[in-house]
């Protein structure tokens, strides 16, 4: 009986000697855990809009407006079925954004611009509510000083929107984009996302990167 039971105690030993990875899968998975619960855990403001997955997990104070939808050709397809859901403050977010990048412009129109029921490109509806939005915003005033033009898709130059999508969290706005340019036959890309803080019925930059030469 002894030497049976040495013999069982024996065998176990060797198979745990030759598995070291159970302690560590232990550990790992442990770790895992944690990992998760760091992720899930929203400690400031600034972890809530820098990552749109902690932005969902925050839950119904979230507000998510997808205003040009990716597609399989350039530029993204304009969700017109959202546009009678903005509220003012973000339909003016959304004016600025539809002055900074082309929608199918055509000179006088641009798709993103109809869509929001602004008129032309650059009408004064267009530039009365970036104006009341956006007070001392230097970009904003420079797109307001060209009369918010764009030039025509296909022109030597001129830009498109690959998707444009704005999230609303309590009085901070995160604005996601991916703008295509086009010069002579060549393109570049700007993307988002960037972020703005919104009190008292007015806008002030965060995080902006886009025509930045004009924040100077």
């Amino acid at each position: 009986m002894n030497y049976y039971l040495c013999f069982l105690i024996l065998i176990v030993c060797i198979f745990h000697s030759c598995n070291p990875n159970t302690d560590k899968q232990a550990i790992s998975a442990q770790s895992v855990e944690t990992n998760v619960v760091k992720t899930n855990t929203v400690d400031t403001l600034t972890a809530i809009i820098q990552d749109t997955v902690a932005l969902k997990i925050a839950g119904k104070k979230l507000k998510i407006y997808p205003l040009i939808i990716k597609s399989a050709t350039l530029p993204g397809k304009i969700n017109t079925e959202i546009m009678q859901q903005l509220p003012t403050s973000i339909r003016a977010v959304a004016a600025l954004y539809a002055a900074l990048g082309g929608s199918l412009c055509d000179g006088e129109t641009c798709q993103l611009t109809t869509a929001l029921d602004l008129g032309n490109q650059g009408s004064a509806k267009h530039k009365g509510i970036i104006a009341a939005y956006f007070k001392d915003d230097k970009v904003a005033k420079a797109v307001l000083e060209q009369d918010c033009f764009l030039r025509p898709s296909g022109a030597n130059a001129f830009s498109e929107f690959e998707y444009l999508t704005i999230y609303s969290f309590n009085d901070t706005v995160k604005v996601d984009y991916s703008l295509v340019y086009y010069n002579e036959g060549r393109s570049t890309t700007s993307k988002g996302p960037y972020l703005y803080a919104y009190k008292a019925n007015t806008f002030k930059v965060i995080k902006r990167e886009i025509w930045k030469q004009f924040e100077q």
